[in-house]
């Protein structure tokens, strides 16, 4: 088979696809280790059992980055599978938030529930000082070590249920969180796709709440003093969200929306009291 001959099997399979012709360009590309550009359409598909395997899982509904094993996500490639989250393109402006806060500052910054580690090794590429990622999904961090490896960077990622591996008297300049925030009923609701991602960096119980409410219970003592934290939320928790942080007297939270005019990040700078 020529690579012509397989762009138009691909085609076909892949025809009631809202990205069809573009997912194509990327799955040849993911296979073939190259450009399209630098294909020749007569030249012979290496391995193209690959791309029926790839076509029976789309057909399946996989998500595609695990059909291709990657995602980009600000401006770097990591693996993915099924034991982690697909990084999304709204979660970049958490990373965005913390870039433009800490340029310029020698940082100790935590990242929990790091799944993919996309968010701690994006901001160690892009900022000064130690990182740290935590999960409490020993696969997740297999992964995660991967793509530190993958984008040469030195982030620690340790196993822990958010803050317990922790020293209680250890504290950070800057922490994020991308934690499991789906209620019980979304969680009946969700696409095929998102089915094969786990459910455990997914599912926020009852009201989606119940590992935000742990984190914003011990997040004030976790931050060093004009520290800043950033977590995404869903895009109905704002007022939950402020609410809880009340509760637990973090008053000077914010709700900061995405590029869609959602609700996407709880944001809340440590001052003095």
């Amino acid at each position: 088979m020529t690579y012509r001959e397989l762009f138009v099997r691909l085609k076909t399979a892949l025809a009631d696809r809202d990205n069809g012709e573009r997912e194509i360009s990327w799955l040849i590309e993911a296979f073939a280790g190259r450009s399209l550009i630098d294909i020749d359409p007569e030249d012979e598909v290496e391995r193209p059992a690959c791309y029926e395997a790839a076509i029976k899982r789309l057909e399946a509904r996989q998500p595609f980055q695990y059909v291709v094993g990657s995602q980009s996500f600000y401006g770097g490639v990591f693996i993915v599978n099924s034991s982690v989250l697909v990084p999304r393109f709204e979660t970049e402006l958490l990373v965005d938030l913390a870039v433009k806060w800490g340029k310029g500052r020698a940082l100790k910054a935590l990242d929990l529930c790091t799944g993919s580690g996309c968010i701690a090794i994006s901001l160690a590429k892009n900022l000064n000082g130690s990182f740290r990622g935590i999960d409490i999904s020993k696969d997740a961090l297999v992964v995660a070590e991967k793509n530190n490896l993958l984008n040469v960077t030195d982030v620690d990622f340790t196993y822990s249920d958010l803050f317990s591996c922790l020293a209680k008297e250890e504290t950070f300049d800057l922490i994020t969180a991308n934690p499991p925030y789906l209620t019980e009923k979304e969680m009946t609701k969700i696409p095929p796709e998102v089915t094969y991602e786990p459910a455990i960096a997914l599912d926020g119980g009852l009201n989606g709440l119940f590992t935000i409410e742990r984190i914003l219970k011990e997040i004030a003592d976790r931050l060093n003093e004009n520290g800043l934290f950033l977590m995404e939320i869903g895009e109905n928790q704002g007022a939950s969200v402020l609410s809880l942080a009340e509760r637990y007297q973090l008053n000077s939270g914010d709700i900061v929306k995405d590029f869609n005019g959602k609700e996407r990040i709880f944001r809340y700078q440590k001052t003095k009291p």
